[in-house]
């Protein structure tokens, strides 16, 4: 995995399950930093896999 671009790691992190990006996360340390402490990838994830977007400082609870 050390040759695989950081954008690339992100990209195939998004066609996986919550709990399988979670398993790398704690297995890798270079998947942790590329993905796990990426607010951007879990923005994306978000939206891809449930269809919404983080909106500000508003909890989950309070997205209608």
């Amino acid at each position: 995995m050390d040759k695989i671009p950081k954008d690339i790691i992100v990209l195939l992190a998004l066609e996986l399950d919550i709990s399988d990006v979670l398993t790398y996360c704690r297995l890798s340390k270079r998947f942790n930093n590329a993905v796990c402490n990426n607010f951007s990838f879990w923005y994306n994830k978000l939206f891809k896999d449930f269809g919404f977007t983080y909106v500000g400082n508003k909890t989950l609870k309070d997205v209608k």
